[in-house]
């Protein structure tokens, strides 16, 4: 799929979902989703308090150093604004494309950061929703730990390949 392909589907998501949210039909959870992460941000929980189950909970690997499984909203909300702050300076997440599978939403993103130790990255990783009665219940997210534990211990591709030319 092209850049071109998917700025399409972006817009043409943005443009259903922004025309549904006047529509007095109850909300898909794909539009639940996208109400509850409009804004977010450092320090700017957007709207998520409303989306979630009391118990739902979020699992990021634990092989990364902001990983973990985070349970009740609090902590949810928690990670987004705070705990991944602590690791980046600039943080965005850019919807590629969404999967709705009913009580199940998968969302590919390509995430571009700053770590604090200044390294960038830009990944494409995946997210998993799980819904239930029209909270959301779990969110997982699948990604490439190696890249996202390097850029935070300030390790790059290249001094990987170094090290392991050395190691030979």
């Amino acid at each position: 799929m092209s850049q071109a392909d998917i700025k399409l589907l972006t817009q043409s998501f943005t443009t259903i979902l922004k025309r549904r949210l006047r529509s007095p039909l109850k909300p898909s959870n794909i539009e639940l989703l996208y109400r509850g992460f409009a804004g977010w941000g450092k320090d700017e929980p957007a709207r998520l308090y409303g989306l979630l189950a009391p118990e739902c909970e979020l699992i990021v690997p634990d092989s990364i150093p902001y990983g973990g499984t985070f349970r009740g909203p609090d902590a949810f909300v928690g990670w987004f604004t705070h705990e991944l702050w602590h690791w980046f300076d600039e943080f965005t997440s850019t919807l590629e494309g969404v999967i709705d599978a009913g009580e199940v939403i998968v969302v590919p993103v390509n995430v571009k950061a700053l770590a604090k130790n200044r390294r960038t990255m830009d990944v494409h990783n995946l997210w998993v929703y799980e819904f239930r009665g029209g909270r959301l219940l779990s969110a997982r997210i699948y990604a490439d730990t190696a890249v996202l534990r390097d850029v935070v211990a300030g390790m790059s591709a290249s001094m990987i390949g170094d090290r392991r030319r050395r190691d030979q």
